[in-house]
């Protein structure tokens, strides 16, 4: 997305992009184009490939309204308990519908439907699924935010496209860069909080 970012950010604030992998032996972080971890000397590429196929997948991009104001509301272990909230009704209804959930960024979720499994109707599960969201946490709103007397709203974007995924191992959502994600989180920018905007595809 080109936004700039800063040194030692893993993630980039425009559009959730992993800027950073993690070392296989003892985890440090990896820049891009790294050969070998700055820890340990592990080469960053274990001699294995690993197949990759292109996917035609639907990504679900969650965002909690108002984040930073309420970071500065609230004491950090009621901001941790709204966005576990969060993270919990999209771990909950994208896994619901054989979802994948990853890359929790700050207060944000990524959610893709077609990987690892795709299904036909893999849009549709990923709709039904903004929709429970936001109704779970309209509920939040209800419990948490009236308690601690804060509005929570959550905002959601979903696109489908198509991305170059792994076929086999483990699916880190956290390494995927492709368009249809980006966009994702650029409609959720344009949603209104209890909204999903949807793209045409």
């Amino acid at each position: 997305c080109r936004a700039e970012v800063e040194p030692g950010d893993r993630f980039c604030r425009s559009c959730g992009a992993a800027l950073t992998t993690g070392c296989r032996v003892c985890g440090a972080a990896l820049r891009p184009g790294s050969d070998f971890c700055a820890e340990c000397g592990t080469p960053v590429r274990d001699g294995t490939t690993r197949p990759i196929e292109h996917r035609l997948v639907t990504a679900l991009y969650v965002d909690l309204v108002g984040s930073t104001a309420l970071a500065e509301q609230l004491d950090p272990e009621n901001l941790a308990a709204v966005v576990g909230a969060l993270h919990e009704a999209v771990r909950l209804e994208v896994g619901r519908r054989e979802g994948s959930v990853g890359a929790f960024i700050g207060d944000g979720v990524l959610g893709v439907f077609g990987l690892p499994a795709a299904h036909e109707d893999d849009p549709e599960r990923a709709l039904r699924a903004a929709q429970a969201i936001l109704r779970r946490f309209d509920a939040v709103n209800r419990d948490i935010g009236r308690r601690l007397n804060v509005a929570l709203a959550a905002r959601i974007g979903v696109n489908t496209g198509d991305l170059l995924a792994p076929t086999a191992g483990d699916l880190d959502l956290g390494t995927l860069a492709a368009d249809v994600l980006n966009v994702a989180a650029r409609l959720q920018e344009v949603a209104s909080p209890g909204q999903a905007v949807v793209s045409e595809r």
